[in-house]
């Protein structure tokens, strides 16, 4: 799934209002997300990420080891400051 290249002969705003009509807004209180940790919130945020750029499972991975590995350091480093 590649993202659809912008055409400056298209107008936008109708495209966006055609998709608009066709998606059915769910209800707050309808999703199970809501009431979810932060975490779980945030790893559904990321995992559609991936699939609307269309990125590659070990792509993905690699750099997550280095966004993990980045983290890491900091909390390393976070606590070092703090003893």
């Amino acid at each position: 799934m590649s993202p659809k290249a912008y055409r400056p002969e298209e107008d936008p705003s109708q495209e966006h209002q055609s998709q608009a009509a066709s998606i059915e807004t769910p209800s707050v209180t309808a999703s199970p997300l809501a009431d979810a940790s932060d975490e779980i919130k945030l790893a559904v945020d990321l995992i559609y990420l991936l699939e609307t750029h269309a990125i590659a499972p070990q792509v993905a991975l690699e750099a997550l080891a280095i966004v993990s590995a980045d983290l890491r350091a900091k909390i390393a480093a976070s606590e070092d400051d703090t003893a």
